[in-house]
């Protein structure tokens, strides 16, 4: 299998750049560890923690990376009372990242990550389920070489609080058997 990535630009002069890099292989071997840690009940909420660790088996492929990614989760869930139909879910993740080889990016080290979702059980095997996600910024800077202020050609790509993530989904989750 061929992966590839492109990306095309402007300059501070007006002229166009473009990267167009080829890579193969697999993608990057991730290990994952969860442990819960309440069952929940009462007013509590069922707390689960997780490990994940990221090797390059890919990235190397395409000069990304060539360190190893770590993220410590949480993640909580709660019915909102005894026979409801709702769940909550609440959690977050804490990332570090190694060193990037991406060109004019100056990528950051840590990373955080929070979600918000709701659960409504239609029935036994069918739930609706919507989700709130936002991730902190991944670029400190967009472009090295661009001047920021009212004269760059990007003025709002070097915004302090800028380049937040953020994903609202929802969908049908299906379990026709208990566990699934």
């Amino acid at each position: 299998p061929e992966d590839r990535y492109r990306a095309t630009g402007l300059e501070v002069g007006g002229n166009t750049f473009n990267y167009d890099h080829r890579g193969y292989g697999f993608s990057d071997l991730i290990l994952e560890g969860r442990v819960q840690l309440t069952q929940g009940g009462g007013y509590a909420p069922a707390i689960t923690t997780g490990l994940l660790v990221r090797l390059p088996t890919g990235r190397r492929k395409f000069d990304l990376s060539d360190g190893v990614d770590v993220s410590l989760t949480v993640d909580m869930s709660k019915r909102l009372g005894a026979r409801s139909p709702f769940v909550l879910y609440l959690g977050g993740a804490l990332t570090y990242y190694s060193h990037a080889h991406l060109e004019g990016l100056t990528q950051l080290r840590i990373r955080g990550q929070f979600h918000l979702g709701l659960e409504w059980e239609i029935n036994d095997w069918i739930s609706f389920v919507a989700h709130f996600w936002i991730e902190s910024r991944r670029q400190r800077k967009l472009f090295d070489d661009v001047p920021d202020g009212p004269t760059s050609p990007f003025p709002d790509s070097n915004l302090d609080f800028g380049n937040w993530i953020t994903l609202i989904a929802g969908g049908f989750k299906f379990e026709p058997k208990e566990g699934w």
